[in-house]
């Protein structure tokens, strides 16, 4: 058996000579924590974060890499909540900290288990397409903007997420700053792009390939 994260991988496969029945489109496994979401303003409340300033996450993966740019970009030229999160790359968390303790609209976070709360504060992510990012903004309902992504899987996640109307790509710091303005300004598209988001999703991804596992054991 196959389990796969999208109709488009399982025709791929299926055209390589992969028996269709074998073939099951569950998509990516994720923590069961991220299935339910929580009041954007309480949330915000209970980290400490302004309540009704627009908020904009900033994710680089687990290694925070290419991060530090992209946070200054977005503090020089936006008027909004800043949520960064470096993961395991400490030395770029602490650098952050220090270089922004003394603003009140930049919040910073290293390693931490509450992803899934601190996607609920955002409303709009700034990413690089890890395929378990993707998915877990997806089941947020949270629109990312992908900057420069990397050529081989994250180009083609990156086409896959733009062309389902969950994501938009910028290649430049330029096209960053005006299209998250753009964004943040017209929240019928925001809003859109969430509900789409949510129709892509697979909250239940994890469930369905454990109960197929069982049923082949």
């Amino acid at each position: 058996m196959y389990i796969v994260p999208t109709e488009k991988v399982k025709k791929e496969m299926v055209d390589r000579g992969i028996k269709e029945k074998k073939i099951r489109v569950y998509g990516i496994p994720i923590n069961p924590q991220f299935i339910k979401s929580k009041n954007k303003k309480q949330v915000r409340r209970q980290l400490k974060m302004h309540t009704e300033i627009p908020t904009v996450l900033i994710m680089g993966g687990s290694n925070g890499l290419g991060m530090e740019k992209t946070v200054s970009l977005c503090y020089d030229n936006l008027d909004t909540q800043i949520v960064v999160v470096t993961g395991l790359n400490k030395k770029l968390y602490y650098q952050l900290k220090r270089y922004f303790y003394k603003s009140p609209r930049v919040h910073i976070f290293g390693y931490t288990r509450n992803i899934s709360e601190i996607m609920d504060s955002a409303d709009l992510l700034i990413t690089k397409p890890g395929g378990l990012t993707s998915a877990e903004a997806l089941v947020k309902r949270l629109p990312m903007i992908i900057f420069n992504p990397l050529p081989g899987q994250e180009e083609h996640n990156t086409t896959y997420l733009v062309e389902q109307g969950v994501a938009k790509r910028v290649n430049t710091p330029e096209e960053l700053i005006k299209m998250t303005k753009h964004l943040l300004q017209n929240r019928h598209l925001l809003n859109r792009m969430s509900h789409l988001a949510y129709r892509l999703s697979s909250p239940l991804a994890a469930e369905k390939t454990v109960h197929a596992i069982n049923e082949i054991i």
